[in-house]
């Protein structure tokens, strides 16, 4: 199978393919990233404490960890597109409640509706692009093409992050009188992306394998316990794959703690006149480190002969470094540096990770299958809101980030263990 090749290498079908998704990741992950960059200062704005905040992202998380499993069977059942489709209606419904609502409770009702749309997301049209690419060219890898949308789609958040928070510092005052606050105002922006998002997937994402009628949908959900239960036990009995879902579970904890913790961890190097600029300028430099992080996966899996487990152990590894250096900073500069670093080592973990489990999971389990390993990630991010930010609350959040590191090394750990198996398999 071959790793290297550039787009023009693929069949025509296949580059077609590849420019559609790819260009649906990037509008996809702009209208998200609006929502991203601000959320918290809009938390905060609203006068919620922080433990009123901790009990919002809780919601948010614990919705999008119930449902997970559930959507992600429902998709393999009556196709990826209609799920993805109603992903797109959660995230319309939790922004519009976000602009017109102040209150706790629709603010937590917003967020609700933002854990159904993760949910609904996961495991859909990823998993329909890869099922599509491997038909139309079988002899490729996927680890260059699924590198190539982590990066538009960590462009898309970028570019529209620090596009957030330059229309809340300079803009934001301009709609007052229509109702609409400075956090509130880039929020318009992630709803009008959304639309963009809808239309864009209804005329240009094609689902060949699944036809939406209501006969399919009402056997869909009468399956969908037998989905979730089958493809469950596939994944824990299946040794390659269990390995991989310890190893997100492991990375998760301490990467979506460090999501939670770096903007209130580098606030007090602040100038808090244009704290909201600074945080997207940060925010874009964390998303388009990782976008051209994903560039360096070839590299290094070229490094490691071919070998994507082991090149994967190797990058983790550097990661839990990087955050370690991160925990030691007390200076913008010398945060920007360790930042980029460690963001530039995080994304370029994402298409070995995905290509590895793509590689060792059936079709008719895929969705299903990619939903459990992002239930996996958020029971580790849960985790790690919990364990960590108590650490962080009663200590400090630098000696949190070190806790988190203990948590990726595990993880490299671990995906040394699976190159080692993977090999042994291949000289059998």
């Amino acid at each position: 199978m071959r790793i290297d090749y550039e787009l023009k290498d693929l069949p025509l079908e296949a580059q077609k393919h590849s420019r559609i998704f790819r260009i649906h990741r990037f509008i996809d992950a702009a209208s998200v990233g609006f929502f991203a960059v601000i959320i918290l200062l809009l938390l905060q704005s609203r006068g919620f404490g922080l433990f009123d905040i901790a009990v919002l992202l809780a919601v948010f998380s614990g919705t999008s960890l119930v449902l997970e499993l559930p959507l992600g069977g429902l998709a393999d059942g009556i196709g990826r597109k209609p799920v993805f489709m109603l992903s797109i209606v959660a995230f319309l419904l939790s922004i519009l409640t976000l602009i017109l609502f102040e209150s706790y409770w629709l603010t937590m009702l917003s967020l609700v509706f933002m854990g159904l749309r993760m949910a609904l997301v996961s495991g859909t049209l990823a998993a329909w692009f890869v099922e599509k690419f491997n038909r139309l060219a079988p002899e490729f890898s996927t680890q260059p093409v699924l590198a190539k949308n982590q990066f538009a789609m960590l462009m898309g958040q970028a570019i529209s992050s620090v596009a957030g928070g330059v229309i809340a510092d300079f803009y934001g005052s301009s709609f007052i009188d229509y109702g609409i606050g400075k956090f509130e105002l880039p929020l318009v922006g992630a709803f009008i992306l959304g639309i963009v998002v809808f239309i864009y997937t209804h005329f240009l994402i094609i689902e060949d394998r699944h036809k939406i009628d209501l006969v399919l949908i009402k056997s869909g959900f009468s399956n969908l316990g037998h989905i979730i239960y089958d493809s469950g036990i596939y994944g824990f009995k299946h040794r390659f794959i269990l390995l991989m879902l310890v190893g997100t579970t492991c990375t998760s904890l301490a990467l979506y703690t460090f999501q939670t913790f770096w903007v209130p961890f580098v606030k007090p190097m602040l100038n808090d006149g244009y704290a909201a600029s600074i945080i997207g300028i940060l925010t874009f430099g964390y998303y388009s480190s990782q976008a051209f992080g994903s560039m360096i996966a070839a590299p290094a899996i070229r490094l490691f002969n071919g070998d994507v487990a082991k090149a994967l152990a190797g990058l983790t590894f550097i990661c839990a470094l990087c955050l370690i250096g991160i925990s030691f900073t007390t200076h913008i500069y010398a945060f920007i540096v360790m930042l980029a670093l460690y963001t530039l080592f995080v994304g370029s973990t994402s298409s070995p990770h995905k290509s590895i489990f793509h590689e060792h999971i059936p079709d008719d389990k895929r969705s299903t299958l990619l939903s459990l390993e992002a239930l996996m990630a958020r029971l580790g991010g849960l985790v790690g809101l919990l364990f960590i930010g108590y650490i962080a609350d009663e200590f400090s959040i630098a000696t949190a980030f070190k806790a988190g590191t203990i948590f990726i090394f595990a993880a490299s750990f671990l995906y040394y263990i699976l190159s080692r198996r993977i090999r042994n398999i291949s000289n059998h």
